[in-house]
C-alpha cells in the first residue's frame, strides 16, 4: 500500500514538472514517454501485488484445509476411543455390580444356612430338652428339676450361646476374598 502511494506521489509529481517546463516538442515528448513508462510500472507493480496475495492465498490454503482436516479426523478419532472406553468401563461396572450381587446373595444364604444348621438346631434342641423335662417332672402344676437336668440344661444353653457367639463372631471377621 506504501509504495503505491508513492507510485501516485511521484507520478503527480512528474506531471507539475511538465507543467511548469518550458513547451518544446522534444522535451515534452521525453517528459510524455517518461511519465507514461512509470504509469505502466505503478500499474504494473500494483497488479503484481494484486496477484501475489491470491497466489499466496491459493498456496496456503490447501495447507490449512489439510491442517484442520487432520485435527478433525484426530478429533472424531479421540471421541471414538473415549466412547469405547467409556462403554467397556460401563460393562466392567455392570458385570462387578452383577458379581458384588450374587456375592451378597451367597453371603446371606451361607448366614442362613449357618444359622438354620448350628443356632436353630440347637435352640430346638434346647427347646425339646425343656419340653420334655417339664412333662416327666411336672407334678401337679408344680415343676421339680433335679440337679443333673439342671446342669444338663445349662450345659445346652451354654453350647446354644456359644453357637450363637460363632455365628456373630464369623459375620464380624471378614473373610479373605480370591484374587483374579
Amino acid at each position: 500500500m506504501q509504495t503505491a502511494l508513492h507510485y501516485i506521489h511521484t507520478g503527480l509529481d512528474t506531471i507539475l514538472r511538465i507543467c511548469k517546463k518550458k513547451q518544446t516538442a522534444l522535451s515534452d515528448f521525453i517528459w510524455l514517454a517518461r511519465f507514461r513508462l512509470l504509469t505502466m510500472y505503478v500499474i504494473l507493480d500494483s497488479l503484481l501485488l494484486l496477484l501475489t496475495v491470491p497466489v499466496i492465498i491459493s498456496c496456503t490454503a490447501p495447507l490449512i484445509v489439510e491442517r484442520i482436516s487432520r485435527y478433525a479426523t484426530s478429533y472424531e478419532q479421540t471421541k471414538r476411543e473415549l466412547m469405547s472406553t467409556q462403554h467397556k468401563l460401563d460393562a466392567l461396572l455392570y458385570q462387578y455390580s452383577q458379581e458384588l450381587d450374587r456375592a451378597i446373595q451367597s453371603e446371606r444364604s451361607s448366614l442362613s444356612r449357618d444359622l438354620h444348621d448350628g443356632l436353630l438346631q440347637e435352640l430346638n434342641a434346647v427347646m425339646l430338652q425343656v419340653g420334655l423335662m417339664l412333662m416327666r417332672n411336672s407334678v401337679e402344676g408344680n415343676v421339680q428339676l433335679n440337679e443333673e437336668e439342671i446342669a444338663r440344661l445349662e450345659a445346652l444353653l451354654s453350647g446354644v450361646v456359644a453357637e450363637a457367639r460363632s455365628v456373630m463372631q464369623s459375620l464380624k471377621t471378614p473373610q479373605p476374598t480370591s484374587e483374579r
